[in-house]
């Protein structure tokens, strides 16, 4: 590999010659696949090519892209944000749900702390009827913010139709806590007994 390699990587990105950034990276990633330095060079070269197929409508092509730059990147919040890229390209290329929600979890492994991408999460799940997988990311929502009504009365929705009633009516109780005069609370926790 050349020892310029990464130098010549970087400066060919800020040139916006991406081709000779992805020819460089390349050069300096397989020299020291390892090396963090060299894979973030490589991860920014994906990322910046999957910006531009966003910028020409190849959604998939975006997609894609974004999945090799989260592959390469040494930084888990940037893969998490990379993954969750590939998925929002995806979902809006028409690509199968169940597939691309694999990407939302990929996501949440490199952070397992995003609420956005774990409300995500769970509105796609739910969408997809897998109330457990939905369970799971609503109550991670739930748990970081309980002023968050319209979660916690879904969230006790699902624990019911799943036969969770202890849980069910836990969640309905604390969201009438959190707002006493919720009807909708109230005719749930109702139901449930």
């Amino acid at each position: 590999p050349d020892p310029h390699a990464l130098s010549n990587a970087e400066q060919a990105l800020v040139d916006g010659d991406l081709e000779q950034a992805r020819m460089w990276a390349e050069n300096a990633y397989h020299g020291a696949p390892d090396d963090p330095a060299a894979r973030q060079t490589m991860a920014a070269v994906h990322r910046a090519l999957a910006e531009r197929a966003e910028s020409e409508g190849e959604l998939d092509r975006a997609s894609d892209a974004f999945v090799r730059a989260a592959e390469k990147e040494p930084f888990r919040q940037q893969r998490a944000s990379d993954y969750y890229l590939a998925f929002e390209n995806a979902r809006s290329a028409g690509r199968d749900t169940a597939l691309a929600a694999q990407l939302l979890l990929r996501s949440i492994d490199a952070d397992p702390s995003d609420i956005e991408v774990r409300r995500t999460a769970a509105d796609t799940f739910d969408e997809l009827g897998q109330p457990n997988v939905a369970i799971e990311h609503y109550l991670f929502v739930w748990e970081a913010d309980r002023s968050a009504v319209p979660i916690g009365l879904r969230l006790g929705t699902l624990y019911a139709s799943t036969g969770k009633i202890g849980d069910a009516e836990a969640v309905f109780g604390r969201v009438l806590e959190q707002d006493p005069k919720n009807v909708q609370a109230r005719l749930s926790l109702a139901d449930v007994y």
